[in-house]
């Protein structure tokens, strides 16, 4: 089954049903499937054909779902970007995508494309707002495409359908490709687990599409049959009135948006008694943060732990797994959960490689229909990742005898702050192309309000001394806001052992 097949049913069965609304922007089952083949014959005519990647740098708009379908389509893959990251980091993504086409939601968000090296290569659209030469408005970009015959789709279950990048330890994005099983996989294992969610009853999409959860978390609602309701930016009041607005049954809030949400919740005086349940993930959460939230909002929780390369959430906390933790089983909210239909979880020693018995601490490794295909052009490292036909997620933690997995530790030194994944590497690399930085290593610290802080320990170039607030500035034209570190500490020197590796576990222990 291909990703689209679901919405040939909907624009029939749903026909005028609302399907996608973003403010006064209301569309149906039947104009989607319209729109679709609209943008869908606009990408063919500027050159895209079956297994080319489409570029889509957007903040959360209707447009980026209607082009994912449209690339669909076309057998075209569909390439999400961060529009968080800085132009050098986009410039990256784009050249090793190969990528020749480029959608901008909005004008606001061009400086950073115009400031791309291999922009002169791209055929750039902009989606909405004004253009300069040598880039195409939405208008142009649909009119080029009016009467333009579709080629037959031809594209397998095992084809790509979708190319997300995420960060490494060596410190260069790779690109995740996952194909259309793989995507069908999650949905229909998603669809058969509670709670279930009744036709009709909205899905806010307000977590970024171009990650994995929100991103796919929408597309689980349009599978069924449900609307999503879509906010560009996240605003804690503007997410209540949403809720009460459009009658919202569930969301996604990564940790940092649940503790923004619930203290707006309790100055709210709307009516938020449509909220059946909300879905956490992305960072660590603690317990009284969790009661909190229960007795605010008067929903049901479920938590998802997974990644980009297992399509996204693998392992769930389900809301019943949430009612017996806390009537009588409180630990169990250590728990992530237990492994989605469909897919398999192992715990083995990371030397010996021999599974665990329940209870023992070693590398976490997930298997079944969610796995990617691989990391693109990155053959060796899709080997190691995917050695034996398990994902070696690098993290470590246990099995109880129930099957519930545990968390123990990250056997890598990812850091995740506000739900945002940043790998030290990047950020070291930046840090030490300045002249007053000899060397550096960053690790994260507990926040109570993003999960993870970044934190740089730095050693001063000999007669230098940079501030905090110089080095955020000199941050900011080299990688993402949210990956800059908010302290800085300088050390006469980072501790190493004989192999010259940094032992950060000192410096999280200082």
């Amino acid at each position: 089954m291909l990703v689209h097949e679901h919405l040939e049913y909907f624009s029939r069965a749903y026909r005028d049903s609302p399907c996608l609304i973003q403010g006064q922007h209301n569309i149906t089952y039947g104009q989607l499937h319209l729109l679709i083949s609209q943008y869908a014959q606009a990408l063919q005519a500027r050159g895209v054909v079956a297994h080319q990647r489409v570029a889509v740098l957007s903040e959360n708009s209707i447009e980026q779902l209607i082009v994912f379908y449209a690339c669909v389509r076309l057998g075209a893959v569909y390439l999400p970007l961060n529009f968080r990251l800085a132009a050098k980091e986009l410039d990256y993504i784009v050249g090793d995508a190969d990528a020749t086409v480029l959608l901008v939601g909005s004008e606001s968000l061009m400086p950073a494309v115009r400031a791309m090296a291999c922009t002169n290569q791209l055929d750039v659209v902009v989606l909405a707002g004004e253009v300069k030469s040598q880039e195409c408005s939405k208008s142009e970009f649909l009119q080029a495409g009016s009467g333009v015959q579709l080629l037959p789709l031809s594209v397998l279950e095992d084809d790509t359908v979708y190319q997300m990048y995420t960060s490494g330890t060596t410190g260069r994005p790779k690109g995740v490709m996952i194909s259309h099983r793989q995507l069908v996989s999650f949905l229909s294992a998603y669809a058969t687990m509670p709670p279930h969610r009744a036709e009709g009853t909205p899905h806010l999409a307000v977590a970024p599409l171009f990650h994995a959860a929100a991103f796919t978390l929408a597309l689980a609602a349009l599978s069924i049959g449900r609307p999503v309701v879509i906010l560009p930016q996240f605003e804690p009041l503007k997410v209540l009135q949403s809720i009460e607005t459009y009658r919202v049954s569930d969301t996604l809030l990564v940790p940092a948006m649940l503790h923004a949400v619930v203290a707006a919740a309790k100055q709210f005086t709307g009516d938020l008694s449509s909220l059946l349940s909300v879905t956490y993930g992305g960072s660590p959460i603690s317990v009284s943060q969790l009661v909190d939230a229960v007795e605010t909002l008067g929903c049901d929780f479920q938590q998802g732990f997974g990644m980009t390369e297992m399509v996204t959430g693998v392992i769930w906390l389900t809301p019943d797994d949430h009612r017996r933790a806390l009537a009588t089983q409180p630990e169990l909210l250590r728990s992530c959960g237990r492994v989605a239909p469909f897919n398999q979880v192992k715990v083995v020693d990371p030397e010996t490689r021999q599974d665990c018995p329940s209870g023992e601490v070693g590398e976490i490794l997930l298997s079944g229909a969610q796995m990617m295909q691989g990391y693109w052009r990155l053959p060796e490292k899709t080997a190691s990742a995917l050695e034996g036909g398990w994902y070696h997620s690098g993290d470590a933690g246990y099995l109880d005898d129930d099957g519930y997995l545990y968390i123990k530790d990250r056997l890598k030194d990812m850091i995740v702050s506000g739900g945002e994944n940043v790998y030290p590497a990047e950020v070291e690399a930046a840090l030490v192309t300045h002249e007053g930085i000899a060397d550096v290593a960053v690790i994260g610290e507990p926040d109570e309000k993003f999960g993870e802080a970044v934190v740089a320990v730095c050693v001063a170039t000999e007669g230098q001394l940079p501030s905090d607030s110089a080095l955020i500035d000199f941050c900011r034209d080299h990688i993402a806001g949210y990956k800059i570190p908010r302290k800085y500490r300088f050390v006469e020197a980072l501790p190493r052992n004989a192999a010259g590796k940094v032992l950060k576990d000192q410096l999280r222990n200082a």
